[in-house]
């Protein structure tokens, strides 16, 4: 990341659908060494979460931090990765609620859980709004980790709406509804417009990140064999947020190619498990391909 350390590319992303983050990242957009500092702590410890849940939750023995290493490079391979955009902010909710929703496994009574889950996907939303997709997986997780009544589908519900009317309360009082118009239901029209022409890195982010889902989806049987109940229902899980990564771009105003980083998340899990049942020699040596490969892509671009 020290290409936008030193300045040679912009330091963060103005969002556009963002709730939360609009005021913050118009102030630290005049600090680019501060926004940067932000976005590389946040991603370490991202990776840091993303290991401690594949740990805790028991997804599989051999993956030991190899999910937070493929965060890392995930979220740092290309150049218009290097900033900081409120998908990364939107990250750090969105792991908390995937530890919100494993915890309710086999808890007989848990609603405070469930209505985190729920929350902190409407937080996630309020930060990048499209990730409001996500309050299906959301969902779903709950469905499949137990038979949920229907008092804990409303305590989910209210958890989800619960952000959206504190901060709706929070600017009628101080007289404002310019908020709204920065949610992407209001822009139909905008849907699907992606922004720039496509590049060499376009085509080298697109094609890894299209090997790699394709990887994650035909390594299903991998992934969920020979292991527990409970673990086999947490990549479920994850696979559902993986689908609803996709579906947040019905709701994206303007594509970018950062967009991507939405589906890091389940994604480095994911990639982390392949790698995990590879021959070592085989792993290391393609890890090593890979960050030459990023390596001579950016000097590529840059020339």
């Amino acid at each position: 990341r020290w290409p936008a350390f030193v300045g040679q590319i912009p330091a963060i992303e103005i969002p556009d659908q963002s709730i939360f983050c609009q005021s913050l990242f118009e102030w630290i957009q005049a600090y680019p060494t501060l926004a940067q500092t932000l976005v590389a702590i946040l991603i370490l410890v991202h990776a840091w979460l993303i290991n401690a849940l594949t740990k805790r939750y028991n997804l599989d023995e051999s993956l030991y931090k190899l999910a937070g290493l493929m965060y890392i490079f995930i979220t740092s391979c290309f150049r218009d990765f290097h900033i900081l955009s409120t998908i990364i902010v939107a990250n750090t909710f969105l792991i908390i609620a995937l530890y919100q929703s494993f915890e309710t496994y086999k808890r007989k009574s848990c609603f405070p859980n469930i209505f985190n889950v729920g929350m902190w996907l409407g937080v996630a939303s309020l930060v990048h709004f499209p990730y409001i997709a996500f309050a299906i997986a959301g969902f779903m997780g709950i469905m499949i980790l137990r038979s949920p009544r229907i008092q804990e589908w409303l305590t989910y519900l209210l958890g989800v709406f619960l952000p959206f009317f504190l901060t709706g309360v929070w600017h009628y009082w101080h007289g404002s509804t310019s908020w709204l118009t920065n949610v992407a239901a209001f822009s139909m029209p905008q849907w699907l417009t992606f922004i720039g022409k496509p590049s060499l890195i376009t085509y080298a982010a697109l094609g890894f990140f299209g090997v790699a889902i394709a990887l994650a989806i035909a390594s299903f049987g991998v992934y969920y064999n020979r292991k527990v109940i409970g673990a086999q229902r947490y990549i479920s899980i994850l696979y559902w947020f993986l689908l609803a990564s996709g579906l947040t771009l019905l709701l994206q105003r303007g594509v970018h190619l950062s967009h991507l980083l939405v589906c890091s998340v389940p994604l480095s899990i994911f990639v982390g498990m392949s790698f995990a049942h590879m021959n070592r020699q085989a792993a290391e040596f393609l890890h090593v391909i890979l960050i030459m490969a990023a390596y001579a892509l950016y000097f590529m671009v840059a020339i």
